[in-house]
């Protein structure tokens, strides 16, 4: 028995098998508060890839307005922040800031355009299924006009 405090004689302590599962109650709280936050983690970047990919979408719309095609890349570029497309972008003052992915080099954004800029892909990964039809991994593509939502 481990004692914790006596009051006037009286033995008020834990035992050992007390302390155990305390512990255990503990660390079972721990545990779920951990896989609650990952959750919630994964969540916000998804939320963030959504979000830049409709930024970087509005940017190369405003872009071909202003050109009258989109950067032409026929090679998939691989946005890293320093890539063509990113400086391009920001050169032409229709981004503030490169956009990369959260996970960035795990996860990646690409762009890629026909020969003449007249249509892109801009493709993407997701941690989790998305109610918007997306699916996990990297799979994902968005063409012009295709804004998603959150």
């Amino acid at each position: 028995m481990i004692m914790v405090f006596k009051k006037k004689g009286l033995n008020l302590g834990l035992t050992v098998l007390e302390l155990f599962i305390i512990v255990a109650i503990a660390a079972i709280a721990l545990l779920v508060i951990k896989v609650s936050a990952t959750d919630l983690q994964t969540r916000y970047r998804d939320s963030v890839r959504i979000s830049h990919i409709n930024e970087i979408s509005k940017a190369l719309g405003v872009y071909r307005d202003q050109n009258q095609k989109y950067p032409i890349m026929p090679v998939e570029t691989i946005i890293s922040g320093i890539d063509d497309l990113s400086v391009t972008l920001k050169n032409e003052f229709t981004l503030k800031t490169a956009l990369v992915d959260p996970l960035y080099p795990s996860y990646a954004y690409t762009y890629m355009t026909d020969a003449n800029g007249a249509d892109y892909v801009l493709t993407f990964c997701l941690e989790k299924k998305n109610d918007n039809g997306y699916k996990i991994g990297c799979g994902n593509a968005v063409k012009p006009n295709n804004i998603l939502e959150e």
